[in-house]
């Protein structure tokens, strides 16, 4: 069962819910916000994101188309260098055959290149260039070693970016017949400077950018049997040097880094999440949040051209300053905390008021009220209108109530002495009726056992409403009697009554059985539920009295045939019958169970075979 809340705590928690409540929904909101917040920066420096590579794309595309265009130009240099070096040889002068090639195609910037038979740069135009080992670029050293081996077979690639120059290339590349190395040539379109105007004013277009670098991810198959990753580009190449950036050329372990910074990702495992990556064309976001900073980290891949006809994926990583948002953050952070302080000052306010002009003068009401006193008039400064109301109305009820009192008691008393004396009154008739019952000689027994009964029956109600009348009164001191005496004396007596009735009373009484009892209690006892038994049972079955002993209790026991007792608590209240059929005061079970508890004997009723059963436990001696 739910327990009730008394009005204080009721207040109390009312008041507490709606801080609850009220301290709920602005955490909420907050978190709402803050959360929309993030979302929507995080979102703006995506929208930032697509930009550049948009921007990206569209300059590679230009790239691509342009170089395409001066395909047959570089087809013809690469017939002329290789005339030069025919007719010129081996160690022909590079520079000479720059200047005529640079000469003829103004709008282009050439470079020469030998490659001797260990795939090394032996000599060249492009001094950055020279000692470039080929088996340290997994990108190249396919294409070399295809064309080394294959003397006729001449490869053009595809607009590629330099790292080391920063700019676009476009390379041929041959083994002269005959000869241990190969010629190649790089091309240069001169006016196509966006990208790198784009790279060096990114900063620019986009104000929050930290860091900015584009990967060109090769899945294991096309040049090797691993994933190679390179760096095409990194903003912070503009502050780094050529040499510096020839010795960074593995980026694996730093793009799965950025990739899955949660995680560990074989090889094998990368090549195909780059892969589904792609083809999601959705960015991938994560944040580092530092005292100073609140970086967005965004990976993003975008397609153009160049790596589509490279089969290769472009990744493009971004960095952005969002501290704007942690700003936002810790200005929210203030104020939810402000509201928090807030609603729990306003609580202890809303408290105080509740105690002091509520709780205090109910308990007040509540004390009074315990103790039946009147509340005076000074104590009701600190109520509030409807309060003082109710204080006033107890007032004036507890004034009618005591003049109530007052005159009921009056009443009782009268009634008590008026029941007292006709109580006495009865009994000098019933002991004149007696006398006059024994000088009667008539031979209708059964109209003399009828008038023994009904004198036996007034005789019982006369003694029980002595004994309620008297019970505060006379003290009933215990002694010890022999209650099997006791018991067949009352049964004797009752034999009258039964045999009226129709009723037989059977009786198994062990002998000499002493109980520490008041004589006139036991007989009490006794009566009574003889007296309900022979009332309650049915006509011409036996009533069953049996006293016993064990080795712990004295039992006394009272069957008769009748009806079950459905309710067998309410029949030991006064007044109260199981039957109301049949006529009785209610008194009888009453003074028992009064009897009882007085004198520790234990009761238990049940229902056995037909029979009610009033089961009586005393403390065996």
């Amino acid at each position: 069962m739910m327990k009730k809340f008394t009005i204080k705590g009721l207040l109390y928690s009312l008041v507490g819910l709606g801080i609850l409540i009220s301290i709920s929904y602005a955490s909420i909101n907050y978190f709402y916000t803050k959360s929309f917040v993030l979302e929507s920066l995080e979102q703006k420096s995506i929208n930032r994101a697509y930009l550049v590579a948009k921007k990206l794309s569209a300059i590679h595309d230009k790239i691509a188309h342009d170089y395409s265009a001066n395909e047959h130009i570089l087809r013809h240099a690469l017939e002329t260098a290789k005339e030069y070096i025919k007719n010129n040889g081996r160690d022909a002068n590079l520079d000479e055959l720059k200047k005529s090639l640079d000469k003829s195609h103004k709008h282009l910037d050439f470079n020469a290149y030998v490659i001797n038979s260990d795939y090394v740069i032996q000599r060249t135009t492009y001094k950055q260039d020279m000692g470039l080992d080929f088996k340290l670029l997994p990108f190249a050293l396919k294409i070399v070693d295809e064309v080394y081996k294959t003397p006729k077979m001449i490869h053009i690639s595809h607009p590629a970016l330099d790292t080391l120059a920063n700019n676009y290339k476009m390379y041929i590349l041959q083994r002269l017949e005959g000869e241990d190395y190969m010629l190649q040539l790089s091309v240069v379109l001169k006016e196509q400077d966006e990208e790198k105007e784009f790279v060096s004013n990114i900063s620019k277009t986009v104000p929050s950018l930290l860091r900015s670098s584009i990967y060109i991810c090769l899945p294991k198959g096309i040049l090797s049997d691993k994933i190679n990753i390179d760096k095409l580009w990194a903003l912070e190449y503009k502050n780094t040097t050529k040499q510096r950036r020839l010795h960074s050329r593995d980026y694996y372990k730093e793009f799965a880094t950025l990739f899955a910074p949660d995680s560990k990702i074989a090889q094998d495992d990368l090549s195909n999440k780059i892969r589904e990556f792609v083809k999601t064309d959705r960015p991938k976001t994560t944040h580092i949040k530092t005292k100073e900073q609140y970086i967005q980290k965004i990976i993003l891949p975008f397609q153009s051209y160049i790596n589509m006809q490279e089969n290769t994926d472009y990744i493009l990583y971004l960095e952005f300053d969002e501290s704007q948002a942690q700003e936002i953050i810790d200005d929210m952070n203030i104020a939810l905390y402000f509201i928090w302080f807030s609603l729990f000052g306003i609580g202890a306010v809303f408290l105080y008021i509740i105690h002091k002009h509520i709780i205090n003068p109910l308990s007040l009401v509540k004390s009074k009220m315990q103790n039946k006193k009147l509340i005076d008039e000074i104590d009701l400064s600190n109520t509030n209108n409807e309060i003082n109301s109710m204080i006033l109305i107890y007032n004036q009820l507890l004034r009618d109530l005591r003049r109530e009192i007052i005159s009921n008691e009056e009443l009782l008393e009268e009634f008590k002495i008026f029941t007292q004396n006709t109580v006495h009154q009865v009994r000098t008739p019933l002991s004149v009726i007696k006398i006059a019952l024994e000088l009667i000689k008539t031979e209708d027994k059964e109209a003399l056992l009828q008038i023994k009964s009904s004198l036996l029956s007034m005789e019982h109600m006369y003694d029980s409403l002595s004994f309620i009348l008297n019970q505060d009164e006379v003290v009933f001191e215990k002694q010890e009697i022999n209650l099997s005496e006791v018991l067949q004396e009352r049964v004797e007596i009752f034999n009258t009554i039964a045999l009226a009735h129709d009723t037989k009373i059977e009786c198994e009484i062990e002998p000499n059985i002493i109980v520490n009892l008041n004589k006139t209690e036991a007989e009490f006892l006794i009566d009574n539920n003889i007296s309900n038994a022979i009332k309650y049972s049915t006509p011409k079955q036996t009533i069953h009295i049996r006293l016993t002993r064990s080795s712990a209790d004295i039992i006394l026991l009272f069957d008769s045939a009748s009806a079950e007792i459905k309710d067998k608590n309410i029949i030991f209240q006064r007044y109260k019958r199981s039957d109301k059929t049949k006529k009785g005061t209610g008194l009888g079970l009453n003074i028992v169970d009064s009897i009882s508890k007085k004198n520790d004997i234990l009761i238990n009723v049940e229902y056995i075979n037909g029979y009610n059963r009033f089961m009586y436990l005393f403390a065996a001696k």
